[in-house]
């Protein structure tokens, strides 16, 4: 997914985007900001209803910016205001945990989270700082028809299927990383062996495994 994807459909009500990101990386031309959405730098004043701050997070700060700095700008964030936060971990290795307390601890709420297609950015989630639940977005960026306890029991469902079905697939994906070593075994015996004919099944067992393997591992990155 584009950043402009992922962003777009969370720019309603909003008339400026704050750039408070930290590292070296310019998401500028990433975005495509449509005409009546000013860009400015921050100036770590308090992020208003009707702004949206861009902020980054990853393994390495000098390109993606700090934990600190971006809880730092979750502080300042006003009832209203929404935020965009852009991540350099990849999906399978976010420590979401961390970024997750930190937003609970500000009040902002998670409208939507999606992988990224960039080399150095990997994932991106919108944010937006609110003192009541907000209904949930679908797979395109709607908002969901829902209020209340709809909506609670809605985001907790949600997450019960998707850990399921995480946990399901990394389980799969283990299985397959041992199965693969098998068949690397395999065809280092059949090499001392000096038998052709298993080594190349060895190979071709081994390259099929490896195939299936990269799908499981990308299923799991998108969930």
């Amino acid at each position: 997914m584009r950043l402009t994807d992922l962003l777009h459909p969370h720019l309603d009500g909003v008339t400026t985007v704050v750039d408070a990101t930290r590292g070296g990386l310019s998401l500028e031309p990433y975005l495509h900001l449509p005409p009546g959405i000013a860009l400015r730098e921050d100036d770590e004043q308090p992020v208003a209803e009707g702004e949206l701050a861009l902020l980054s997070y990853g393994p390495d700060a000098e390109p993606h910016g700090s934990e600190d700095a971006c809880r730092a700008v979750l502080a300042r964030m006003r009832p209203g205001a929404r935020g965009l936060i852009v991540l350099g971990h990849r999906v399978s290795e976010l420590p979401y945990h961390r970024l997750l307390d930190h937003l609970v601890a500000h009040r902002c709420q998670v409208l939507r989270a999606a992988p990224l297609d960039y080399v150095h950015l990997h994932a991106g989630a919108v944010v937006a700082r609110t003192d009541q639940l907000l209904a949930p977005h679908d797979f395109f960026g709607r908002p969901v028809p829902a209020d209340g306890h709809a909506t609670a029991l809605r985001i907790a469902d949600e997450y019960v299927f998707a850990d399921l079905a995480s946990r399901s697939l990394r389980a799969r994906v283990l299985d397959l990383e041992r199965t693969v070593e098998e068949a690397e075994r395999t065809r280092d015996a059949a090499g001392q062996d000096g038998l052709a004919e298993r080594l190349a099944a060895a190979v071709r067992e081994k390259d099929q495994l490896a195939a299936t393997l990269r799908a499981a591992r990308d299923r799991v990155d998108v969930l």
